[in-house]
């Protein structure tokens, strides 16, 4: 339980610290200062991939800081930065909030995917229940107790019910008659 609580934050806190040993590895390529945030992406996007959107947020959070402080000049200062760097901090702010944006809107459809599926697959278990039913109904010919307990069973299943009963008319006493059931008790059915 707790690691599911702190999943999102460990792969953040992973993600970023990788980000930023890559970059420090950049360094004679790319230089101390330009493209700051370069490898952060893969690592946000990463994070809230595998961390859900706490991880993205707490690794966008990381990435900043981390960013910020050791590849934005001055270097290891808190100090504000010149206005090119501040340009570019602007737009990994957009991207960050891009990729968090796809991220919970992936995770949603998928959601609402599986939730359809769902559905999709209740509804034609229920219509292949039905077609058997009607199946044994029609092979079952003068055996009527039999195709009613049939129906019967299919209600149940279908409903989830721990038990049912189907009653039909009787003109001769001009009211229901309890035609077939399950799970019924003794009392009850005497009452029928």
């Amino acid at each position: 339980m707790l690691f599911r609580t702190l999943k999102p934050y460990i792969v953040a806190i992973l993600a970023v610290a990788a980000a930023t040993a890559l970059r420090f590895v950049l360094i004679p390529l790319l230089g101390p200062h330009s493209l700051p945030f370069l490898t952060y992406f893969a690592a946000i996007l990463l994070a809230a991939w595998f961390g859900g959107m706490r991880g993205g947020i707490a690794a966008s959070v990381l990435s900043v800081i981390a960013a910020h402080y050791v590849f934005v000049a001055p270097r290891f200062s808190a100090f504000p930065t010149p206005a090119a760097a501040s340009a570019a901090f602007a737009v990994f702010l957009l991207d960050i909030g891009l990729i968090l944006y796809i991220n919970y809107a992936y995770r949603r459809a998928t959601a609402e995917q599986k939730h359809h599926e769902a559905q999709i697959n209740s509804q034609l278990h229920a219509m292949e229940l039905l077609n058997a039913v009607g199946q044994r109904c029609l092979r079952a010919g003068d055996n009527l107790q039999s195709a009613l307990d049939d129906v019967v069973e299919a209600a149940i299943e279908l409903t989830g019910a721990a038990k049912g009963n189907l009653q039909l008319f009787d003109s001769s006493c001009d009211g229901l008659k309890l035609a077939a059931h399950r799970g019924f008790e003794q009392p009850f059915l005497n009452f029928f």
